[in-house]
């Protein structure tokens, strides 16, 4: 999954990429018990007004989607 237009302000200048920090950035459902490994996110930029959108790994949501089900 990927931002086509920015919801800000309707640009079509789009890039893709990820969230870098001293440590990862990701996504760690509350339903995971460890060991469990986490989705690390993807990101899309707006090269006009700089918005920024996250999006978890779609395995990852997959992953939890099962475990919810099992559970169920």
């Amino acid at each position: 999954m990927s931002m086509k237009t920015c919801p800000k302000c309707g640009s079509d200048k789009i890039d893709s990429g990820q969230i870098v920090s001293a440590g990862v950035v990701e996504y760690r459902s509350d339903q995971a018990r460890s060991p469990f490994n986490s989705g690390k996110c993807k990101a899309s930029a707006c090269l006009d007004c700089g918005y920024v959108e996250m999006y978890a790994n779609s395995i990852y949501l997959q992953k939890i989607k099962d475990l919810m089900k099992k559970q169920a």
